[in-house]
């Protein structure tokens, strides 16, 4: 959304987009520097503090600034909502700061959905959302057995 913007809206705007984005980046790049740290729950404790100070400054920057558009808007929102869970992996030792093993593993469904225009009822959506789910399951599980496991799971 930030890059998007920048690009299209006023000078003003792209200076405003750049800075949030900008923030956000150095946030994202002291939690990676952190994780590289021995886990202490203890100091870690008191470091989420500090992140959160600092992602509230980003959140207010966003949320009081009313000429920015609606996607950045619900986007400080979204990062209010949801504050305590953009650092889990500060608490959790093992968990990765981002969702990009996630985000690889769904890129099949979302080049589908983006290449048939998705589907047309709720109904639609719910049966692929189902279909999916079991395939890629199957799939992830054992791929050099995927389809004889296909085979009985259609025998059901």
């Amino acid at each position: 959304a930030f890059q998007y913007w920048a690009q299209k809206g006023q000078p003003e705007k792209k200076k405003f987009a750049k800075v949030i984005y900008s923030d956000i980046c150095r946030l994202y790049s002291e939690v990676r520097d952190i994780l590289k740290t021995k886990f202490e729950i203890k100091l870690r404790l008191q470091i989420l503090n500090g992140l959160y100070k600092k992602l509230d400054i980003i959140i207010d920057k966003i949320l009081k600034n009313r000429e920015i558009p609606k996607k950045l808007l619900d986007f400080g929102k979204l990062l209010k909502t949801y504050k305590k869970e953009l650092f889990t992996c500060i608490l959790k030792e093992g968990v990765k700061p981002d969702n990009n093993l996630a985000e690889q593993k769904i890129r099949h469904i979302v080049l589908k959905r983006k290449n048939s225009f998705g589907t047309k009822t709720e109904k639609g959506n719910k049966i692929f959302s189902i279909n999916s789910s079991v395939l890629l399951s199957l799939w992830w599980q054992n791929k050099s057995k995927f389809f004889p496991n296909l085979s009985s799971l259609m025998q059901l």
